[in-house]
């Protein structure tokens, strides 16, 4: 089976969990550069992320977290509204950990030190993949979270644009 047919299946089975017409499942991919970002690698920082999940009703967020060999995967449910759009407080406060995780993570011992990159994939109604790169952060750099917000959401409008060509 393709990357690409992994993938639509993991959004299609996130989205069953769900009843609303007017929202679709997006995937914001944190994802090491080159090298590895997951538990056997990266303990550290999976303790790190370990604690926050704790403080999330995923259900109730409308998310899901997947792990994976090259980083966290956060599955969101998105409604598609006429005024635009707005990731929860709790998606970017997510996003933003896992970064600070996997920093906090290399001082404490993690390796590899490679940059990460935030990906937003999804599907549009013709069941065509989006992927879009929206920034690499090196572990010395200072998360901007307002930056993160601000490129996470335009591409999230630009996919929801997308949807309904």
């Amino acid at each position: 089976m393709s990357w690409t047919n992994e993938f639509k299946n993991r959004i299609q089975d996130f989205e069953s969990g769900f009843d609303d017409k007017d929202s679709f499942a997006l995937s914001i991919k944190i994802r090491v550069v080159n090298g590895c970002f997951h538990r056997e690698h990266s303990p550290e920082a999976y303790k790190i992320i370990d604690l926050e999940l704790q403080h999330y009703d995923f259900k109730k967020e409308r998310i899901a977290l997947i792990e994976h060999e090259s980083g966290p995967e956060i599955l969101i449910y998105a409604g598609m509204i006429a005024a635009g759009f707005q990731l929860s407080s709790s998606v970017i406060d997510l996003i933003k950990s896992i970064i600070e995780a996997r920093k906090n993570g290399i001082e404490k011992g993690d390796n590899p030190k490679n940059d990460l990159q935030i990906i937003v994939r999804g599907f549009n109604d013709s069941g065509e993949l989006s992927d879009e790169t929206i920034l690499t952060i090196n572990h010395l750099d200072k998360i901007d979270k307002k930056m993160i917000k601000e490129l996470t959401e335009k591409t999230i409008v630009k996919a929801i644009k997308n949807r309904k060509k």
